[in-house]
């Protein structure tokens, strides 16, 4: 799925490099997308070949960002010992551990309590999420979206 912000290269097919005397292509950035529409902001505007209106092809220019902060992540993991507690750390990995409870958890008195200003009040599937969490060392919270995780 395209974004905003995301790099594409554009190449005119073989029919359109045909008519326009030699192949083209550019690289730019998505700059908006509007009812399917895309508009590319182009790194070169030289010698864009805008008398052609078909037969462009676009390839997606893969980042490494989003992976390269995944292995980075990965990697501290499984070297630095003082990353993750080791009780979260056989947690990932799937082993078995005895379930932990945070002892010195403050949790609120009430349900006004767990308010955030400008923000409405929780429902009560979402205090007692809060309150879960406040007492472990490590919680998820899923579900489908707008239900206010």
């Amino acid at each position: 799925r395209i974004m905003v912000g995301d790099e594409l290269r554009l190449k005119l097919g073989d029919g359109a490099s045909y008519l326009y005397g030699k192949p083209w292509e550019g690289v730019g950035y998505v700059k908006g997308i509007v009812d399917g529409e895309v508009e590319l902001e182009l790194r070169s505007s030289g010698n864009v070949p805008d008398s052609i209106h078909d037969d462009y092809i676009v390839e997606y220019i893969w980042k490494s960002t989003s992976y390269d902060r995944m292995q980075n992540a990965l990697k501290t993991f499984a070297i630095d010992d003082t990353s993750v507690t080791g009780y979260i750390y056989h947690r990932l990995l799937g082993h078995p551990v005895e379930e932990q409870r945070i002892a010195t958890a403050r949790i609120p008195s009430n349900d006004s309590d767990y308010g955030v200003p400008g923000l409405p009040p929780l429902n009560e599937s979402q205090i007692e999420a809060v309150a879960a969490v406040l007492q472990r060392p490590m919680s998820l919270i899923q579900g489908p979206p707008g239900t206010g995780k």
